[in-house]
């Protein structure tokens, strides 16, 4: 009795110490250290225990509380105080403890030494059978513990708590492209892989449910029921000649040759034996799995018409309709022909293919002309379109120089030649779909409609100016501008003495539409807003403007693309003044008796050049009056900037 009551005593002499000196002040973890110590601490345990243990009176020791443990709430209801509900509930798959708000069964409350304060580290296997999950063959999430890599420890809507459903959970992992080839397995692209694989571990390799899986789904007896069996199904090795999930090839066979993995292909690849091996077609004669006959033959011969015929040339990416649907006997005689390769006819395409569309045309393709078919076209199979011999096949008579050139047409450059010409025949020059056959990729109003069309444009001669296929120039012009231009419009209006900057660089298209325009000549914008595109507009548009700028008249003085004379000018210095100021020249000019030279072999201000009517006067504007070249309120203001004043 003395003892406990000395128990009650010392934490009660404690607390009355501590309030009478308020020297120290008693924490929760000073009592209970252990709710703190951990890796991961409860963050609610940081924010007190008041947080959640409402219901308890921290003055009382032992302390009193109302309730459970003076929780404020029982279960996920404290818990959702702060964790968001809608992650524990409202999902088509409630974990059961979650459900049953039994959120300590798998979380301390407190602190943890685990992460996400897990009670332990295989704290799945508290209700789960761990024997179900360490066996031969272990899932790797599972053998490491991960479940949650596939699973939602609290609610899923979907079954067994998966975080997606198969097969997009598997491929988190499992590249996704190794089981969406072109054959796919039934069970992968029904997402089924728990119908051959089990999720955690099993005794089988690839965590396999037996190990004749296959048999499973695929008739036993079929396949290993007759008298031969193949050695790999005997053996149970699906998995040698097939990809259980997904391959590129038919009966999700590992290659389209998959046999020589195995048999010498030499031996069937001899110079006197027509080979029907070749081209992998070995189950037109033989059964891969059983069969009642020597060597699993399909039937027994003679009856293999194919076991002289070579699978490849029937087996390319695209076949002619009568070996597609194995009708080889609607083009070759079985037995015997008069014609080469046993045809029934030496125009034995023309029992299909309508002959009208060959001949009696305006242009016939040679070949076609010649009834050469199989000179561009394998009669059975190709690996490319239209049963063609070659992608490049034009090139077996078409020197390829003349379309690889610098920039290259776009239908040429993707080797399609067929947009613009028919392979065959058409009422066309050189084998034109049309006429107008560039309008079927370029838009036609671009072409037409304005009120000036280039003459070759408006006559439907696109190639006048392009090339069709290819050149070395840009934009496919023959030959590249100026000289292009040059062999319409002649040299010698662009190769006078002094030439216009776009005329020297061969920038014709800088000042014209190369198509239409609504401006004369093709000019891309009306003068003098065309000139303005280099030229400042500031010095043509001062205080005083010569009439002709004002007008936008700049051809009326100026050649636009060269002339003998400085700046372009129609006529030499003051000859071109004269044609509008004639009177100038014809009395005393400047108000002077004598008159003031209007002509001169030297500038007195610009040193390169001689006297002119320029020399005082801006041929543009100016801010002066008269256009004076120089500042001047009244005539005489100039005359310093050549004579000295004379001092009075």
């Amino acid at each position: 009795m003395r003892k406990y009551f000395l128990s009650i005593l010392a934490p009660m002499a404690l607390i009355l110490f501590v309030s009478v000196s308020g020297a120290y002040a008693l924490e929760c973890t000073d009592c209970h250290p252990e709710k703190n110590m951990g890796k991961t601490v409860h963050p609610a345990v940081g924010m007190g225990c008041a947080t959640c243990h409402s219901g308890v009176d921290f003055s009382t020791i032992p302390h009193k509380f109302t309730g459970n443990k003076g929780l404020m709430a029982e279960g996920t209801a404290l818990c959702t105080m702060c964790h968001d509900s809608a992650k524990f509930s409202g999902a088509k798959n409630v974990h059961m403890p979650v459900q049953a708000g039994m959120c300590v069964n798998c979380h301390d409350p407190h602190v943890s030494e685990q992460p996400k304060l897990l009670r332990s580290d295989n704290i799945c296997f508290t209700c789960h059978d761990e024997g179900k999950f360490m066996s031969e063959s272990s899932h790797p999430p599972a053998a490491g513990g991960m479940c949650t890599m596939c699973h939602n420890p609290h609610q899923s809507d979907n079954d067994r708590l998966l975080n997606q459903l198969p097969p997009d959970l598997c491929y988190t992992c499992h590249d996704q492209t190794v089981f969406t080839k072109e054959t796919v397995h039934m069970p992968v692209s029904m997402g089924m892989c728990t119908n051959c694989h089990s999720p955690h571990a099993s005794e089988q390799q690839k965590l396999l449910i037996s190990s004749d899986i296959c048999f499973n789904c695929h008739d036993k007896s079929a396949l290993t029921g007759e008298n031969v069996v193949h050695m790999p199904v005997s053996a149970g090795m699906c998995t040698s000649c097939h990809n259980p999930h997904s391959s590129d090839n038919r009966k999700l066979i590992l290659s389209e040759d998959i046999c020589y993995t195995c048999h010498d292909k030499s031996n069937f690849n001899k110079a006197s034996t027509h080979p029907p091996v070749a081209g992998g077609m070995c189950t037109m004669c033989h059964n891969p799995h059983t069969s009642s006959n020597a060597k699993l033959l399909a039937q027994t011969t003679p009856d293999m018409c194919y076991n002289c015929h070579d699978a490849t040339a029937f087996n390319k990416a695209v076949q002619h309709m009568p070996v597609a649907a194995g009708m080889c006997t609607s083009c070759h005689d079985p037995h015997a022909s008069e014609n080469r390769k046993l045809l029934l006819a030496a125009t034995v395409c023309y029992n299909c293919h309508d002959k009208s569309k060959f001949e009696n045309k305006e242009s016939i393709h040679p070949p076609v002309a010649a009834g050469l078919c199989a000179n561009c076209h394998n009669p059975h199979s190709s690996d490319n379109r239209k049963l063609l011999r070659a992608v490049d096949i034009c090139y077996t008579c078409h020197d390829n120089e003349q379309f690889t050139r610098r920039n290259i047409h776009s239908p040429v450059a993707l080797g399609r030649c067929i947009e613009c010409h028919g392979p065959h025949a058409t009422d066309n020059r050189k084998l034109l779909l049309a006429e107008n056959i560039c309008f079927k990729c370029h838009d036609s109003t671009k072409f037409s409609g304005k009120r000036i069309v280039h003459a070759p444009v408006a006559a439907n001669q696109c190639t006048a100016c392009h090339s069709p296929h290819s050149s070395a120039a840009d934009r496919l012009l023959e030959p590249d501008m100026p000289y292009l231009c040059g062999r319409c419009h002649g040299v010698k209006e662009f190769t006078q003495r002094e030439r216009h900057g776009p005329v020297i660089i061969g920038m014709c298209m800088s000042c014209h539409q190369p198509h239409q325009s609504d401006e004369e000549k093709l000019l891309t914008e009306t003068v003098p807003g065309l000139c303005y595109q280099c030229h400042r507009e500031s010095k043509f548009s001062q205080k005083f403007i010569h009439p002709p700028v004002q007008a936008g008249q700049c051809l009326e003085c100026h050649l636009p693309h060269s002339s003998v004379n400085r700046s372009l000018t129609r006529e030499r210095y003051n000859d071109l003044c004269r044609i509008c100021h004639p009177d100038v020249f014809q009395k005393p000019h400047a108000n002077i008796a004598s008159g003031h030279k209007t002509s001169g072999p030297k500038d007195p201000r610009r040193k390169s050049r001689p006297f002119t009517c320029t020399s005082c006067h801006e041929p543009h504007s100016s801010d002066s009056i008269f256009m004076f070249r120089f500042k001047a309120k009244v005539p005489t203001d100039i005359c310093v900037n050549c004579h000295e004043r004379k001092m009075n």
